[in-house]
């Protein structure tokens, strides 16, 4: 069982696993090993910005407080839920990384002008994708031109 506790840390589960957070708030993240994408809410951006650069789930739920309206037993526990639900999905490990944690992007420490109200983190997978995003298209194609997986030729 993986701690949850205020102190509890986590990363990336590897140099695989890429995001981005776009200006809606919306994040997206990628697993490049397996092909799976997940779609995360603004709460869960911000959280898994600071996940991945081995914040301490106590540390994230404070950053989540400064700019979410919640209480913050209601905070801990999604963030605990939400890194437990980030570690079942393979983008996150338990504990301190062998690797220096990735440079966050900043949207995580931006300033807010007023608290919104809360939301728990969510997390949506996707494989709908995943033939392409393990497709190597500058050395897999077909005779047309289109990328293709080695063992679809």
């Amino acid at each position: 069982m993986t701690d949850t506790g205020a102190a509890a840390s986590f990363h990336l589960a590897g140099p695989e696993i890429i995001s981005e957070t776009f200006d809606d708030g919306e994040s997206v993240v990628v697993n490049l090993e397996n092909g799976f994408y997940f779609s995360l809410n603004e709460v869960g951006g911000v959280a898994f910005e600071l996940l991945a650069a081995e914040a301490p789930l106590g540390e994230v739920a404070t950053t989540l407080g400064e700019r979410f309206e919640a209480t913050p037993e209601t905070i801990r526990e999604a963030v605990g839920e939400f890194a437990l639900r980030l570690v079942d999905e393979g983008l996150l490990r338990p504990g301190a990384s062998p690797l220096p944690p990735p440079a966050p992007n900043g949207r995580a420490h931006l300033p807010p002008d007023t608290r919104q109200p809360f939301e728990a983190p969510t997390v949506t997978a996707y494989t709908d994708m995943q033939d392409l995003l393990l497709a190597d298209p500058i050395h897999d194609y077909d005779e047309t031109g289109w990328p293709a997986r080695v063992d679809d030729r």
